[in-house]
């Protein structure tokens, strides 16, 4: 699967905060950030090789919980100021 673009939560369009994006396109298909992190999670479990790479890149989609619980995702490597994800096109 491929991630090819975000949609920002409400208010949040020029953020370069991974905590801001509220879902991921996939194939031409929405998703929410929850739930994208649930399958990632689910596939860490099953140790499965599986992965979901950012459009046109080596890297891949990581699922994160920030400090406060929340849950998301990011791109991994992450070796940039500015998360690959956040680079995508939004919506």
């Amino acid at each position: 699967m491929k991630a090819t673009k975000i949609k920002m939560r409400d208010g949040r369009l020029i953020s370069y905060n991974p905590l801001d994006i509220d879902g991921i396109y996939l194939d031409g298909a929405f998703y929410k950030v929850e739930d994208i992190y649930d399958r990632l999670k689910k596939i860490e479990n099953e140790k499965s090789e599986e992965k979901i790479y950012l459009a046109d890149s080596n890297k891949y989609l990581i699922p994160v919980i920030a400090l406060n619980g929340k849950r998301y995702v990011r791109s991994y490597p992450n070796t940039e100021f500015v998360d690959g994800l956040l680079k995508l096109p939004r919506e």
